[in-house]
């Protein structure tokens, strides 16, 4: 589940980076598409939600009982953010997005260039106040990382410290990479433009001045055919090439589509994305979301962080493992204290994890009950973890 939905984003994001007047209304939309990426000086706003987060009721999916509570949780996450894009300077960008979940606000602020990119580290204590809701589990307080306000550090470090990342690249070997990536984007949208184009007119719709089309789960899939055919035509694409499971991996859903509309004047996107995973095991039936880009005036050229607020993977390290020994002297399970985070359950919140958790009412034992709620104790009031426990016990 988790690969499909990283091949999905490798479509959507193909969509939105592809992303009139006596043409073909093929050619009209694919010139909207082209026209968001044209402008060597670009800006924007972007906001994404869930519009629908259905659980599956199955004997499968009520062995997974966490999984119902997470998915509940998930249902009300939102961000939102704006971006810029100087191309005439070493493709100078800049993202800043705001990840709403739990009550939590997390901030995530990108800077970079062909050169290097730098992650603001903001987001570490928003991540820990999130792991905290998530878990249950008292976690580090956003005072304790007060060292790190104002500081970058490199996607590459990031990515060595969370053991993502399997080699240290140079920075040389970085930059290569990014050119690499750029002139396979261009390859990739000129074969994208030419599929669009030669779908049935019927296929697309005009509404005043946006024009929409649907993709189907097979349309995305030639797309995604698309991006390793391109991938295999240069040897220099190599490392972009993706494995063939991940190729077959949409064949884990019974219903997939996306909806792009697209105003070519103003440059306004909507996009929808609709799917249903075949195997309902995890709890997921059915999700849809929305992801809507506006164009907005570019003011200025992404700044690069000064080299005095760029700080090292040890200096990180450092700072998080000092705030996490203070913490581990007084962090608390959540089995013994209700009141362990600051994040409650609001009534709509509280209303759904019933619903998600119905299925199960009376064929828990009370210790198994309280098992499964004491992960999300911290969050319940005192009268949410009567009612729920009550409901599961089946009394």
């Amino acid at each position: 589940m988790k690969k499909s939905l990283q091949v999905l984003l490798v479509s959507l994001v193909s969509i939105l980076v592809l992303t009139g007047c006596g043409k073909s209304i093929q050619k009209e939309y694919t010139d909207g598409l082209k026209s968001l990426a044209a402008e060597e000086k670009q800006a924007g706003k972007f906001d994404f939600s869930f519009k629908k987060l259905e659980l599956a009721d199955t004997t499968a999916s009520q062995e997974n009982i966490y999984m119902h509570a997470i998915i509940t949780q998930l249902k009300d996450v939102t961000f939102e953010g704006n971006y810029a894009v100087d191309q005439t300077k070493k493709n100078a960008v800049e993202l800043d997005l705001k990840l709403k979940a739990l009550g939590i606000e997390l901030p995530v602020e990108v800077v970079g260039n062909d050169e290097d990119i730098y992650m603001s580290t903001s987001f570490i204590s928003g991540m820990y106040s999130l792991a905290t809701s998530l878990s249950g589990t008292a976690t580090s307080s956003a005072a304790d990382f007060d060292e790190l306000e104002g500081k970058y550090i490199s996607i590459q470090n990031t990515e060595d410290l969370l053991g993502t990342s399997g080699t240290t690249s140079s920075s040389s070997t970085d930059e290569k990479s990014l050119k690499n990536m750029t002139a396979f984007t261009k390859e990739y949208q000129k074969k994208v433009y030419v599929y669009i184009e030669s779908l049935d007119k019927a296929e697309f719709t005009k509404k005043e001045d946006t024009i929409s089309h649907t993709f189907t789960k097979k349309e995305l899939n030639k797309i995604l055919s698309i991006y390793n055919e391109v991938a295999k035509s240069k040897k220099k694409y190599k490392d972009l090439i993706l494995e063939e499971d991940t190729l077959n991996s949409l064949k884990e859903f019974k219903k997939l589509n996306m909806t792009v509309a697209i105003d070519p004047e103003t440059k306004k996107t909507t996009i929808d994305m609709n799917m249903a995973p075949k195997d309902t095991a995890s709890g997921l039936k059915s999700l849809s979301f929305q992801l809507n880009m506006s164009v907005t005036k570019f003011k200025s050229t992404p700044e690069m962080p000064a080299k005095s607020d760029i700080i090292d993977e040890d200096q990180l390290k450092e700072i998080m493992d000092t705030a996490s020994s203070v913490t581990s002297g007084t962090t608390t399970s959540t089995n013994d204290s209700i009141t362990d985070t600051d994040y409650t359950f609001t009534d709509s919140d509280f209303t759904y994890l019933k619903e998600a958790l119905s299925s199960y009412a009376g064929q828990l034992t009370a210790d198994q009950v309280d098992q499964v709620i004491g992960e999300y104790k911290s969050m319940l009031t005192q009268a949410q973890y009567s009612e729920l426990k009550t409901m599961l016990i089946g009394q």
